[in-house]
């Protein structure tokens, strides 16, 4: 070979790989200087006019320093924001940056359903791909969610194992199986160079997320958490709260079209649709403060239960009304399993709640009833709860959920003639609000739901007051309760299924709140049949 030309082809690739390290560390160059797209898109800054005066609401030009804390190595960075900000267009960039800065990376996206991945970050990335095909022409982009940065030399384009280690960017779809507190399915990526993408955020389970991060053990293993913020206790804003993790929050307060109030990006928020959203929900709804501003409200937009609800009970002084003392109970029957609750309350006060590892069912039973004497000269598990006869309670106002494991609570109550009142089944029709013609105002899908929608309603009037001297069980009371969500479909309000807030929680069961709930309901004496009680002692 000429050594000349050798020599120049030397001075080229040198030049090359500095300017790749140089993108590496300046993504919005590369935005601009490779990608062909204006940097202003991200820079907000940049637009100048009203922004000199402007007074952020969220993060400053949140998209030019969340991607510039990715290129300083940040491991972990989260953004909630409002929509029609532009955030699944910025993303798409994203994956294109790092596939062409990295050599032999590897991109993973992520969201609760492959359909989400399609009809956004890849749809997205699909319109856009020709200028990723100008700078990487070797490149190829499948509808199996799959982007090869050079696809030559592959036989079979689509064989999931054949081109796990090729330089490339998968979509998946981010789903555990009930009750795991990690997606194990997640944690079989590994690469010196890769970016975990997570969209729609919120929506993925807990046990997902923890398999991303464990698996995310190179020092140059990044993840992105994106979504538009749904409540405290969800997925995404329990990623930003980590420690080390870069938070940066959109609001379309921020967006080019509302600051120099003109449509200079199509699509994007505006004026009028901040003021629609303003007028049908009100500043201060959980909607607003998420979608408008991307601020995490205390509870989901649709949360059966809201925070301030339960914080305005919080040793609330009180009249006692005319319930009973009673105690609600949430079964388990494992070692190392789920656990078990009570929640004792005197009336309308709750003074009590405890969990506890509870390998017995049977035996929740006989700590209900007995002294502790008397379970130890039995040999029987102590769970140091009080029994009732200490908290002044009778028989038929001990509320046990009695699905599956909760019948061997119940059953042992019965054989002791204490007639607990068994949790299950249908709505209570005596328990149900009447209109002025003694019909009732809704339905119910289930009694869960209707001893929650009982609780919440007795939240939002005052009439319950939370007297517990533990914060950190407060907290995670609240947390528990404000987790559930419904629906209502012609009068019929629905909540939601157990596993599927189990699975939110990263595997751990709300057994906190359904012990409240239930003592709740126990209180009031509803499946109370006089006659079918034996006096309790």
């Amino acid at each position: 070979m000429d050594i000349k030309k050798e020599l120049r082809l030397l001075k080229e690739e040198k030049l090359r790989r500095l300017q790749m390290l140089h993108y590496q560390k300046n993504p919005v160059d590369w935005l601009e200087e490779r990608f062909g797209e204006s940097r202003k898109n991200v820079d907000w800054e940049l637009w100048g006019g009203d922004y000199k005066n402007h007074v952020w609401d969220g993060s400053i030009s949140p998209f030019k320093y969340a991607w510039q804390a990715l290129a300083d190595g940040n491991k972990k960075v989260g953004i909630e924001s409002a929509t029609g900000t532009g955030k699944t267009h910025w993303l798409a960039r994203v994956v294109f940056w790092f596939l062409d800065c990295f050599e032999n990376s590897f991109v993973v996206t992520s969201a609760p359903v492959a359909g989400q991945l399609k009809t956004q970050l890849w749809s997205e990335m699909k319109s856009s791909f020709h200028k990723f095909k100008k700078i990487r022409p070797y490149a190829e982009l499948f509808d199996s969610l799959r982007l090869l940065v050079d696809a030559r030399g592959f036989d079979n384009l689509e064989d999931d194992e054949a081109n796990q280690n090729a330089w490339q960017a998968v979509g998946v779809a981010s789903r555990a199986s009930s009750g795991s507190k990690s997606n194990t399915s997640r944690q079989g990526f590994h690469r010196e160079h890769m970016l975990i993408i997570t969209e729609e955020t919120p929506g993925i389970d807990l046990a997902s997320m923890e398999a991303y991060i464990n698996t995310s053990t190179g020092e140059h293993n990044l993840i992105l958490a994106v979504g538009n913020p749904d409540a405290q206790t969800d997925t995404l804003h329990n990623f930003c709260k980590k420690p080390n993790t870069k938070h940066f929050i959109i609001s379309a307060y921020d967006h080019p079209n509302i600051v120099l109030q003109k449509e200079l990006i199509p699509g994007a928020a505006t004026i009028g649709s901040i003021e629609d959203r303003k007028e049908e929900y009100g500043e201060e709804s959980a909607f607003y403060k998420s979608r408008v501003r991307g601020i995490s409200p205390a509870q989901s937009i649709d949360s059966l239960i809201k925070a301030e609800w339960i914080k305005q009970c919080i040793n609330l002084d009180i009249e006692k009304d005319n319930s009973k003392n009673a105690v609600g109970v949430d079964v388990a029957n494992s070692i190392n399993g789920d656990k078990a609750c009570v929640a004792y309350g005197e009336s309308n006060v709750v003074n009590f709640i405890k969990e506890f590892n509870c390998p017995d069912a049977s035996h929740l039973a006989y700590n209900l009833i007995l002294p502790l004497d008397e379970l130890m000269n039995e040999g029987y598990h102590i769970f140091d709860i009080p029994n009732i006869k200490t908290k002044g309670i009778k028989g038929e106002y001990i509320g046990v959920d009695s699905v599956g494991i909760g019948t061997s609570t119940i059953n042992t109550l019965h054989n002791k003639k204490i007639f607990a009142q068994a949790l299950s089944g249908g709505q209570n029709e005596l328990a149900i609000p009447k209109d002025k013609d003694e019909k009732p105002l809704y339905q119910f899908a289930s009694l869960r739901s209707q001893m929650y929608w009982e609780a919440r309603e007795d939240l939002r009037n005052k009439k319950i007051s939370i007297k517990l001297e533990d914060k950190r069980l407060i907290e995670r009371l609240i947390t528990e309760l404000v987790e559930p969500k419904y629906t209502v479909t012609d009068k019929t309000i629905s909540v939601e299924k157990k596993e599927i807030i189990k699975q939110r929680l990263g595997g751990k069961s709300p057994n906190i709140a359904d012990s409240f709930v239930y003592w709740n309901w126990a209180r009031k004496g509803y499946f109370v049949k006089k006659a079918a009680f034996l006096p309790f002692g």
